[in-house]
C-alpha cells in the first residue's frame, strides 16, 4: 500500500490529470502525468474500470500496477499521475509489463531517481 501522502485522493484530482496530464497509452495501461515542480511530493492514483470485470479482478490489476509503478515515487521530478488498468494486464508478463514502463519512462523524461539508503 502506498503511503497516504503518496496517493491521488480526491475526485478533483483525478479529473484534472486526467484532462490537463500529458498521456502515454499500451494495450496495458494509460498514464496521465502533470508535472510540477512546486509539488513537494509525488502522487500516484490508480483507475480499473468497471468494465474489466468483478472487483476480485479489477483489485488484482490494481495491485499488479501498484508494484509495478513504487519504484516512480522516488524520481526527481514532481508529479502527479494517474493509471487507468486494463483486463490484460492480468494476462501479461512482468517482462511485458516492465518493458512498457520504460517506454512511458523515457517517453515523460523523467530524471535520475533518487537513490535510497
Amino acid at each position: 500500500m502506498y503511503p497516504y501522502q503518496n496517493r491521488v485522493v480526491s475526485e478533483k484530482d483525478f479529473y484534472f490529470v486526467r484532462n490537463k496530464g500529458k498521456r502515454f497509452h499500451c494495450s496495458f495501461f494509460s498514464i496521465f502525468l502533470i508535472e510540477n515542480p512546486s509539488f513537494k511530493i509525488n502522487k500516484i492514483g490508480f483507475i480499473v474500470s468497471n468494465k474489466e470485470g468483478k472487483a476480485v479482478f479489477r483489485n488484482r490489476i490494481k495491485r499488479k500496477l501498484r508494484d509495478l509503478f513504487y519504484s516512480w515515487l522516488n524520481i526527481e521530478n514532481r508529479f502527479m499521475m494517474v493509471v487507468i488498468g486494463r483486463e490484460k494486464c492480468l494476462k501479461a508478463s512482468t517482462q511485458d509489463l516492465l518493458m512498457f514502463k520504460d517506454k512511458a519512462e523515457k517517453y515523460f523524461e523523467f530524471k535520475k531517481i533518487k537513490e535510497t539508503a
